[in-house]
C-alpha cells in the first residue's frame, strides 16, 4: 500500500505540525512516470528535515494545510531501475478513468476515521410543551451539528425528524427561550444520541381525540405549534443543520415553520462531488456504449463492509424513495397512525448519523482534490509531451 501522507511534528507545541504529500509514491501507484528530483536538492531537503528547520515555519494548525513534495528516497530508487517509456496520452487518460480511484481508496484505507456510529434512541413527540418536547429542543440546541429531515404530504410537512448526537450537558435555558415555557430539569450524565420524531399530523389527531370531537376549527393547532417551535433551532447560527438533499426540505419546511434554515450542510452535495472516487463507477457496457444509468445510486466511497458506506447508501435510498412517493402520490402513507415498525425504521434511516457522515465526507474531499490535481498534471505532461518536441 503506497504511503501518500507523512505527518511531521517537529516540537511539543501542538500548533507546530505539517502533513507532507508523497508525490512520487502517488505517481508510481497510479502507474505514472514519477517527477524527477535532483540529488543535491533531495539531500539538502533531507538534511533540513533532520535538523528540524521546518519547526520554525509558521503553521495555522489547519488539517487541510498540505505541503506537496516529491519523496527523494522513492525517486532515487526509481532512477536506478530501467525507466520505461512515458505512457501515451491515451494510456494516461485510461488510468485516470479507471485506476486512480481504487489506488487512492486503498492508500487512504488505513487513515479513514473509524466508523463508530452509535445506535440512537427514538422519541416520538406529539404533545407541544411536554417534557419530551422541551428536552428534544434542549438536546438539539446543545449540539454543534444535528441531522434534519422531513416527510411531507401534499407539500406540507407531516413529520419532522431531528437527530442529536450524544452530549455531556444540556442547555435548558435555550429551549425555554425557544418555546416560552419553563425548561425541565436537565438529566444528569451523558444524554445519548437520539432521533426525535416530531409528529405534526399525529399531534393534530391526538388533539382531536382529546377534545372528543372528530373535527373542529382548532384541531390542527397542536401540529402547527409543534412545527412553529422549531423556528429558533432552525435559525440558530450555532447549530448546523445537516441534511441529505436540501431540495426536499426547502421551501416546504421553511414555509410551515416560518423561518430560513441556516446554517445548512448537505451530504448529498458533497457525495456527488466525490463521485470521481467511486470504487464501482457506472462504466459503459461496451466501448462505444453509453454510461449505465445512475438511478440515484450512492457512490461507493468506502468498502461495502464500512458503516460509512451503509449510512450513505441508506440516505440515497431514502432520497430516491421520497421522490418516487411524491411523484406517485404514495406519500400519503405518512398520514397513517400509529406508525408501523417499518415506517419508524424508514424515518431513522433518513436522519440518523447525518453529522457523522458529513464529517467523513469532508475528510475525503481535500484528499481527493490533492490526488486529482497531481493526476491531472501528469495527464497534461503526457499530452503535451506527445504533441510537442522539447
Amino acid at each position: 500500500m503506497p504511503l501518500l501522507f507523512t505527518f511531521h511534528k517537529p516540537s511539543a507545541n501542538f500548533k507546530e505540525w505539517y502533513i507532507r504529500l508523497n508525490t512520487n509514491s502517488l505517481e508510481l501507484s497510479a502507474g505514472l512516470k514519477p517527477t524527477p528530483v535532483p540529488e543535491r536538492e533531495a539531500a539538502t531537503e533531507m538534511e533540513e528535515m533532520e535538523e528540524g528547520d521546518y519547526a520554525n515555519e509558521p503553521h495555522s494548525g489547519d488539517a487541510n494545510d498540505l505541503y506537496v513534495e516529491a519523496v527523494p528516497a522513492i525517486a532515487a530508487a526509481t532512477a536506478e531501475a530501467v525507466e520505461p517509456p512515458p505512457p501515451s496520452a491515451a494510456a494516461v487518460a485510461d488510468l485516470l478513468a479507471t485506476q486512480p480511484a481504487r489506488v487512492l481508496a486503498a492508500a487512504l484505507a488505513s487513515m479513514v476515521p473509524p466508523d463508530l456510529l452509535p445506535e440512537p434512541n427514538v422519541q416520538i413527540i406529539t404533545v407541544p410543551y411536554s417534557h419530551e418536547h422541551v428536552t428534544a429542543l434542549s438536546h438539539c440546541l446543545s449540539c454543534p451539528q444535528i441531522g434534519l429531515a422531513a416527510k411531507t404530504v401534499g407539500g406540507a410537512p407531516s413529520i419532522v425528524l431531528l437527530y442529536a448526537p450524544a452530549v455531556d450537558t444540556l442547555k435548558p435555558a435555550a429551549a425555554s427561550g425557544a418555546i416560552g415555557v419553563s425548561a425541565p430539569p436537565a438529566p444528569t450524565g451523558i444524554l445519548p444520541a437520539t432521533v426525535y420524531i416530531l409528529d405534526a399530523s399525529g399531534a393534530a389527531a391526538a388533539a382531536v381525540a382529546a377534545a372528543g370531537s372528530g373535527s373542529g376549527g382548532g384541531s390542527s393547532d397542536a401540529g402547527v405549534t409543534l412545527l412553529a417551535s422549531l423556528r429558533v433551532l432552525l435559525e440558530d447560527p450555532g447549530v448546523a443543520k445537516v441534511v441529505h438533499g436540501c431540495e426536499q426540505l426547502i421551501p416546504m419546511l421553511e414555509h410551515a415553520v416560518g423561518c430560513i434554515i441556516s446554517p445548512m450542510l448537505d451530504t448529498r452535495l458533497v457525495s456527488e462531488m466525490l463521485k470521481p472516487l467511486d470504487l464501482d463507477p457506472r462504466l459503459p457496457t461496451s466501448p462505444d456504449g453509453p454510461l449505465q444509468p445512475d438511478e440515484g445510486r450512492a457512490p461507493e466511497l468506502w468498502p461495502q463492509t464500512s458503516k460509512w458506506q451503509t449510512a450513505l447508501s441508506i440516505k440515497y435510498q431514502d432520497y430516491q424513495t421520497a421522490a418516487l412517493h411524491h411523484a406517485s402520490g404514495a406519500d400519503s402513507l405518512w398520514l397513517t397512525r400509529p406508525l408501523s415498525e417499518g415506517q419508524v425504521g424508514m424515518l431513522l434511516g433518513a436522519v440518523q448519523h447525518l453529522p457523522e457522515l458529513w464529517s467523513a465526507l469532508t475528510w475525503l474531499l481535500p484528499r481527493l482534490a490533492q490526488f486529482c490535481s497531481i493526476a491531472r498534471a501528469q495527464q497534461c505532461r503526457a499530452i503535451l509531451g506527445s504533441a510537442v518536441s522539447w
